[in-house]
């Protein structure tokens, strides 16, 4: 069974690695980072793509991963799976060109763009 999530902690740099192979991979990245941009951010809304946990929330002894994403209900768990089956095809196919038509838009429409692209390849 794949995983759902991924986790995608900090490295040495602003941009995660793990963060792009967990798109790749199939399952929603659980970024615990206060630097990461993602390279998409102006395309869909970073709440509807993956899971960001700051650090200092990471750190608080109280704080639990698990019992963080179990909470998240099954609806908003699959939006964010929709979000990324469109952003791994773009991803794994290198059709850039298709990302610059989509800047700026409000994500349900970047959503059905992105769908009309997949659709028509």
């Amino acid at each position: 069974m794949p995983a759902s999530f991924c986790i995608a902690p900090r490295g040495d740099s602003a941009s995660i690695k793990r963060f792009y192979d967990a798109i790749v991979a199939g399952c929603i990245p659980v970024v615990i980072s206060d630097l990461m941009v993602p390279a998409f951010e102006d395309l869909v809304s970073v709440n509807d793509a993956f899971v960001r946990i700051t650090e200092a929330l990471f750190m608080q002894p109280s704080f639990s991963l698990l019992s963080h994403l179990r909470s998240l209900s099954a609806t908003h768990v699959y939006h964010m799976q929709s979000q990324l089956a469109c952003l791994r095809h773009f991803m794994s196919s290198g059709r850039t060109s298709s990302w610059k038509n989509l800047t700026g838009l409000a994500p349900a429409l970047v959503t059905l763009q992105l769908l009309q692209v997949v659709a028509d390849t």
